[in-house]
């Protein structure tokens, strides 16, 4: 903790990853992301707003559909990624960071906006 050359980077997955909305422990929906390199699978969640309604909280279901679909036709898919801040289950536990993806860059488009 506290120790690393970066937090931030930049991920081009080998194949499309599959962007999807899950159900939080605590039921509420989450754009989330499964990736592969070969031999370790992800699931990250994302914090594109892009991907959500006007609240800037809740998924848009047929914008994370549209965008999933963009994602399998794209030639090339990169992935701006980070750490959560660190984080605890509880007093007695260590601290742990997760990783999380900040952006979805395609390369047909890469500062795409939603209209």
């Amino acid at each position: 903790m506290g120790q690393g050359e970066a937090s931030l980077g930049c991920l081009l997955p080998p194949c499309p990853p599959e962007l999807y909305i899950a159900k939080t422990s605590r039921g509420q929906p989450q754009v989330r992301i499964k990736l592969s390199d070969g031999e370790i699978q992800v699931d990250a969640g994302v914090t594109d707003l892009r991907l959500c309604g006007p609240d800037h909280a809740t998924p848009d279901p047929t914008l994370v559909g549209g965008v999933a679909k963009w994602i399998c036709d794209s030639k090339c898919v990169m992935l701006g990624v980070g750490l959560t801040r660190k984080f605890r289950r509880s007093e007695d536990s260590d601290y742990f960071h997760w990783l999380q993806v900040n952006n979805i860059y395609l390369h047909e488009e890469p500062a795409w906006q939603l209209s």
